[in-house]
């Protein structure tokens, strides 16, 4: 992913005064600090880790390449991340959910054509997540878990928005029900063409996104949350 943000057309000799390439940096700062987390995890002592020690300490040393991430690079970091680290990357649910994220974010940037299969699994985690609202870590993120159901949100959707919103739901995609949890782990399935920077028309899949919210609405119609007064800008909406 951030090799991706390295290689995004964005990056330029004048990207400090466009605020796109600002956010991109932003999310890729976000990105390194991650990865660097986890590598700075692995215990050189270890027998498995030993098996990849240059590796390791190349990228543990003060003066690790993390200014632009290479293919090399990256084929070496991707080689590490089986290893086991003693960083706290979150729950396993958390976890996939980043996948999701991060697949989706390449999308946005060309990079990936699974764009409407990440649109898919993000707008299920959100409406598996609304019937959640009794929940306080849910409720803390309602407002968001709304918007991703819009299209307002979709149409406007950057690389930086959809960092935003995987760094508050990834802490509570664990809170979905057990059935709901395995839109995580699930498969990807490749949308036909080449990757190409994604211009968003949640339109195409919005029909279908509607039968299911009445279909769910119809089975869950005694549920807390969907029996709360809707406040005036959603009423306004609907």
């Amino acid at each position: 992913m951030a090799q991706a943000v390295d290689q995004s057309p964005t990056r330029s000799a004048q990207e400090s005064v466009d605020n796109l390439a600002e956010d991109l940096r932003g999310v890729r700062t976000d990105l390194i600090n991650e990865v660097r987390r986890f590598v700075m995890g692995l215990d050189t002592s270890s027998f498995v880790v030993r098996g990849r020690l240059r590796s390791v300490e190349t990228w543990q040393a003060e003066d690790a390449p993390w200014f632009e991430i290479s293919d090399e690079a990256a084929e070496e970091l991707v080689g590490l991340a089986s290893l086991p680290s003693s960083a706290d990357l979150g729950t396993e649910e958390a976890k996939r959910f980043d996948l999701v994220m991060f697949e989706l974010q390449l999308s946005l940037m060309g990079r990936s054509t699974k764009m409407e299969a990440c649109r898919r699994k993000v707008t299920d985690v959100a409406t598996a997540l609304s019937t959640k609202l009794e929940i306080p870590a849910v409720a803390r993120q309602g407002d968001l878990i709304e918007e991703v159901l819009t299209h307002a949100w979709w149409e406007g959707l950057t690389v930086a928005l959809a960092e935003h919103a995987r760094l508050r739901l990834r802490e509570i995609v664990h809170l979905m029900d057990q059935t709901s949890r395995t839109i995580l782990y699930t498969d990807f399935e490749d949308d036909l063409g080449a990757a190409t920077p994604a211009s968003l028309n949640p339109a195409a899949d919005f029909a279908a996104f509607k039968k299911k919210a009445r279909e769910f609405l119809s089975k869950h119609g005694d549920h807390v949350a969907l029996n709360r007064p809707l406040k005036k800008a959603a009423s306004t909406r609907v």
